[in-house]
């Protein structure tokens, strides 16, 4: 009887408008808290052909005591360079192939797409050169 002296009492203030069931739905939930992914090159040059000599490492920081779970993605635009899970304290390497890269500049962002305790963040980008071979 409670929930209905509430909900008529609710209905009461002027402007107010309730839906069935607007009072039993439990509280909203909150969006997970925001994290920091940094990445971190070994070398900002190689020579083409020996891509798979870059270590690329990420840390994740958190705002909350949950561990976080999932993988990192480093990507240069639209091509994914390396997919890699984090370990139980945030962080983790990959590398690339041999020839993954013609000779160029990449910016290299690494991405964690988050989960139910924390939210996603993206790095910011780092130039990698890929020098040709003499």
């Amino acid at each position: 009887m409670k929930r209905r002296t509430a909900i008529a009492a609710l209905a009461g203030i002027a402007g107010t408008t309730l839906a069935a069931g607007a009072l039993m739905a439990g509280p909203a939930s909150a969006a997970p808290p925001p994290t920091v992914t940094t990445l971190t090159l070994s070398a900002p040059r190689i020579a083409f052909g020996h891509e798979d000599s870059e270590l690329l490492t990420f840390q994740l920081a958190l705002s909350n005591a949950q561990p976080a779970t999932g993988a990192v993605t480093i990507t240069t635009g639209p091509f994914v360079i390396c997919d890699s899970a984090l370990t139980k304290n945030g962080t983790g390497t990959c590398t690339m192939s041999s020839s993954q890269l013609a000779p160029g500049n990449y910016q290299l962002i690494a991405t964690y797409r988050g989960d139910a305790n924390n939210a996603g963040s993206t790095s910011t980008a780092h130039r990698l050169t890929v020098l040709p071979t003499p």
